[in-house]
């Protein structure tokens, strides 16, 4: 009975190590932010009263000529494979300090006026002024966003003509087609004070003009606009990942800083 009753407690230890593996199994599936296997350093920010991940990389240049935020689509990580990963990879060889930030998991629906899309701006501006908010305790206030999807869309209605005055420009990837009564971008670019540039992939485009009408709204309101096309296979351009990274170069350089990151005092 003795030996019953130690073999008993054995298999219920077993049974409650093995639960608490699985349990940890679970959160690192749950959380892709738990490891970072990249380049640079993992950061904790919050905003609206949640955490979320962030991941900065450094120029690998003695100066910086500025910093570029880059921001997944609605559900999208800076770990995932796809254009932002390659960008955060890419940019610093080249003289721009990265930071990569975790969207909003979901993205509200339907989008169908400019009052949706209103409230999917609100969803996504906190994360993007804490972000704003570190770059600025780096020192560095030259900084350029790179947008993808709906989420591009979203961060226009968030900042309406409103910009803080550290964003020097806005790249939109593979921004989504949408119906002219639909569409809150012409609108928003129609007050946009800062360059902005469209970059759609061909997987994109059958059947879309490829939003003419925010080129129309940008010429007339005079509005720096360059529109872009790459033959890419997917909208995470992931066959074409060095063309859009030189296509984004050549469009930032008008807009390089040259300064140099004032180190901010460890606590």
């Amino acid at each position: 009975m003795a030996e019953d009753l130690r073999k008993r407690r054995k298999v219920g230890h077993c049974s409650r190590l093995i639960g608490v593996l699985m349990l940890l199994v679970g959160v690192a599936r749950a959380q892709p932010d738990v490891s970072w296997p990249f380049a640079g350093t993992p950061l904790d920010l919050s905003a609206a009263g949640a955490h979320f991940f962030a991941a900065s990389a450094p120029a690998h240049t003695a100066s910086t000529l500025g910093s570029v935020l880059l921001v997944p689509d609605f559900g999208g990580h800076p770990g995932y494979p796809g254009a932002q990963r390659h960008l955060y990879e890419f940019l610093p060889k080249h003289g721009w300090t990265v930071l990569a930030c975790e969207p909003p998991a979901t993205l509200p629906t339907p989008l169908r006026s400019a009052a949706d899309w209103a409230k999917a701006g609100a969803l996504l501006k906190p994360r993007i002024d804490a972000c704003l908010q570190w770059l600025d305790g780096q020192g560095l206030r030259n900084n350029i966003i790179i947008i993808q999807g709906h989420a591009g869309v979203a961060l226009l209605s968030a900042y309406a003509g409103h910009w803080p005055d550290a964003v020097r420009g806005v790249a939109l990837l593979a921004p989504p087609h949408l119906a002219r009564h639909d569409n809150p971008m012409p609108d928003e670019i129609a007050q946009l004070p800062l360059p902005i540039t469209l970059i759609y992939a061909h997987a994109d485009l059958p059947g879309s003009d490829a939003c003419q009408a925010c080129v129309d709204s940008a010429n007339q309101h005079h509005v720096a606009l360059r529109r872009s096309f790459l033959a890419a296979r997917d909208l995470q351009f992931s066959d074409l990942g060095d063309e859009l990274a030189w296509l984004l170069l050549d469009w930032m350089k008008a807009l390089e800083g040259q300064q140099i990151a004032v180190p901010t005092a460890e606590h």
